[in-house]
């Protein structure tokens, strides 16, 4: 296969995978900026009745979340001082909460393969130029 005519896609592929690497970062830091540490929670209508204290149903572990907006919020303090989300306000408007391990995984993933790609196609540039160059001048 002849490299040398590839040269310049090599290396706009290597700035493309930088523009990538750079871009994943800073777009994380803008999402991750407003991240809360909050629980998911239900109210119970029927423990209300009863004249029972506990009338929040916690689902699952206290996590960080991004930002939501201020409505899906409920009074109280969950687990371990978490602020909480009504689950039944996500539902009936469609949004589903988004964790910030989740976020920090794809931009993860995202910034290796841009990286690895940098590297594969900065290697496979200069592999090129050292062909494309005249023999007298690499002796």
């Amino acid at each position: 296969m002849n490299l040398v005519r590839f040269k310049t896609t090599f290396f706009a592929l290597a700035i493309l995978a930088g523009i990538l690497l750079v871009g994943s970062l800073v777009a994380s830091s803008l999402l991750l900026r407003g991240s809360v540490y909050a629980q998911l929670a239900e109210k119970l209508e029927a423990a209300e009745l009863f004249g029972e204290n506990q009338s929040n149903v916690y689902i699952g572990s206290p996590q960080k979340f991004l930002a939501l907006p201020s409505q899906a919020y409920m009074q109280g303090i969950g687990e371990k001082g978490a602020q909480l989300i009504n689950n039944a306000y996500l539902k009936q408007n469609g949004i589903y909460p988004f964790q910030v391990k989740t976020v920090e995984f794809i931009r993860n993933v995202i910034a290796i393969c841009s990286l690895l790609g940098g590297i594969l196609m900065l290697s496979l540039w200069a592999r090129a130029n050292r062909l494309s160059q005249p023999k007298s001048q690499m002796a």
